[in-house]
């Protein structure tokens, strides 16, 4: 790891993140306090952990603990098999549907960015899914007091048997920096075969990887559409040895090889920032492979210019971060 150096900055950025989670567990306990009095905002807020009357969202045995931290500081990642309750599972796959219904045979259904900016401000249910109490209270165990969203996503790859294609092959990359966490919850069942995440164990203690260098024409087409999204091939040549192979789907305990998340509907996983991921094409004869991604910052966030184009195509905006707390998010 020395030798690669990332020792250093790894061991930096775990006493800054245990920081962090030692000023969120007190965050936490302050925002339970503040749940408790709430009367409730007439937009989704903390308060509110229901889409729409009647419906929890997340699973009662959704429960995060401290094995979790302790796993996601050694791996960089954790899943969490029972994420969504079954109606939160059979509200959120009708929301997305939805979506999916309307948009626009122009905008690309891997990328649906930013559904909170535009959805109504009285039936804003990936807002409600956000700042859901029991995700508040895990990200500020992490990230600490200061939380915002600042990405929400759908990204759906439809089978190659039914559709004739499976969708993008995502490529090995790292997301933004070490106040990043990022939230990945399936509508579907996901494993290798239909384009599950895959994931480095281990891969986020090295630190910022170097790019890879693109070297053929269909390299350089994967890197042009994938550039539009921020995503950039890492070179993870030093971390893997040459006979690793990046389709494997057991993780051994020496990041020989990449591990393939195995979800049900329903379950989730959260990763690293600087944990390199990727995903297959979904080869699957006819499941398709539906997610909500969320991903949150902590700190104060430098606005970006991102100009974003609503599913249906009928305008664009520009992304914004918004605070847990906002009682308004809507563009």
């Amino acid at each position: 790891k020395e030798s690669l150096g990332g020792g250093e900055r790894a061991r930096g950025r775990d006493l800054g993140m245990t920081k962090r989670r030692q000023q969120g567990q007190d965050a936490s306990r302050q925002s339970k306090q503040r749940r408790s009095s709430a009367s409730g905002l007439a937009s989704p807020s903390l308060s509110h952990g229901a889409a729409s009357p009647g419906v929890e969202l997340l699973s009662k045995r959704f429960q995060p603990r401290e094995k979790h931290s302790i796993f996601f500081q050694r791996n960089g990642f954790v899943t969490f098999p029972e994420f969504l309750s079954p109606a939160g599972l059979r509200y959120l796959r009708r929301r997305v549907d939805e979506i999916y219904r309307d948009k626009h045979p122009q905008v690309d259904g891997e990328w649906i960015l930013n559904v909170h900016q535009c959805l109504p401000r009285t039936d804003n249910w990936m807002w409600s899914l956000a700042t859901h109490h029991k995700i508040v209270d895990m990200l500020q165990s992490y990230l600490g007091a200061d939380v915002q969203l600042y990405a929400s996503q759908l990204h759906r790859k439809v089978s190659a048997g039914a559709h004739g294609h499976g969708g993008h092959a995502v490529p090995i990359h790292q997301d933004g920096d070490e106040n990043v966490l990022t939230l990945w919850i399936a509508l579907d069942d996901v494993d290798e075969t239909n384009g599950g995440l895959r994931v480095l164990r281990g891969g986020h203690k090295y630190g910022r990887l170097p790019f890879q260098p693109v070297k053929t024409h269909a390299e350089l087409s994967d890197a042009e559409y994938f550039s539009r999204y921020n995503v950039f091939r890492a070179d993870v040549s030093k971390l893997l040895p040459s006979h690793a192979p990046l389709v494997s789907t057991r993780a051994t305990q020496r990041n020989e090889g990449m591990y393939c998340y195995r979800l049900k509907a329903g379950g989730a996983a959260m990763h690293h920032p600087l944990l390199p991921h990727c995903s297959e094409s979904n080869m699957s004869m006819d499941r398709d492979r539906r997610v909500i991604i969320l991903r949150f910052m902590s700190g104060v966030i430098q606005e970006k210019e991102d100009v974003i184009q609503h599913w249906d195509g009928s305008t664009t905006f520009t992304r914004r971060a918004f605070p847990l707390t906002c009682t308004s998010v809507t563009t």
